[in-house]
């Protein structure tokens, strides 16, 4: 499949604040709601299930099945998550049945990506390793930590594009494609338009990182359980709609990039509720 590569960022952030403003209420709305339902179904896990001690944050028991349950409970979130942008995406109202459907959908292949990362994971680990000894006889220490480093901080920008474009491929909600195919154009949207993502991905994680310095400041002074509890989950809901607003913006890219016809009319298609699968 050839891939558009000759996309504008200005054009993407407005198409995609365009997108979330005329959908602003419902966005906040599922923002609050799936915000609470991460919380309880976290609290839920960690405390009921493996009684985790919420103030040192220390669990009292850690075996291999608590690393399943919460690999489980993150692809039940990231799921919810999917489901709920794309049910945005096909209309401003939402539906319940596509919402279901969508989510078990969504959860399966979730979980048979988070297998194959692991198992790729493991690889790089090894390869990492193996290299890591080699430039030790070699070069300096101090240099061999700095390539290290910068390998580590590639592949951490690959892996994060990768997973964000893995989630547009799920909120399509006209595409049939099958999981491999899914996986394939995840995997050459991340070497296309590499710019324009990399700006997008760094201007998140500074905007989260100063709002949540800020954030920091503003709790400093603060003993109240209550009120630090509630400026916490203000906190979640806004950086929930923060990752919508970037998952949007990839979106944006990856339909354009597989829909070579398509233009940027963000007006036009915007005012029609037909099943079109475009954020505008």
């Amino acid at each position: 499949m050839e891939l558009k590569t000759n996309l504008s960022f200005f054009s993407l952030l407005e198409d995609t604040t365009t997108f979330m403003r005329n959908r602003l209420k419902q966005f906040l709305i599922f923002s609050v709601v799936y915000t609470l339902f991460a919380i309880l179904m976290s609290y839920f896990v960690t405390s009921t299930l493996f009684n985790f001690d919420a103030i040192s944050f220390q669990p009292n028991q850690v075996n291999g099945s608590f690393f399943v349950v919460i690999f489980l409970m993150v692809s039940i979130q990231m799921a919810a998550f999917c489901a709920g942008i794309s049910n945005f995406n096909l209309g401003q109202k939402f539906d319940s049945k596509f919402f279901i459907e969508k989510f078990f959908s969504n959860f399966i292949k979730i979980l048979l990506t988070f297998l194959a990362m692991i198992v790729i994971t493991i690889m790089a680990s090894i390869i990492i390793s193996i290299l890591s000894l080699v430039l030790n006889l070699i070069l300096n220490k101090q240099l061999t930590l700095f390539l290290m480093a910068l390998i580590f901080i590639v592949l951490f920008i690959f892996l994060s594009i990768f997973i964000i474009y893995f989630c547009t491929t799920l909120i399509d909600p006209n595409q049939q494609k099958s999981w491999f195919e899914q996986m394939s154009i995840s995997f050459k949207l991340v070497f296309k338009n590499k710019l324009i993502t990399i700006i997008a991905l760094i201007s998140y994680f500074v905007i989260l990182a100063l709002s949540l310095y800020l954030y920091k400041i503003a709790t400093t002074s603060i003993f109240s359980f209550i009120v630090m509890t509630v400026l916490g989950i203000i906190f979640s809901i806004y950086s929930c709609f923060l990752q919508i607003f970037l998952v949007s913006f990839f979106y944006r890219i990856y339909f354009l990039s597989v829909n070579q016809n398509e233009q940027f009319t963000p007006q036009q298609n915007d005012n029609q509720n037909g099943n079109n699968g475009l954020i505008v």
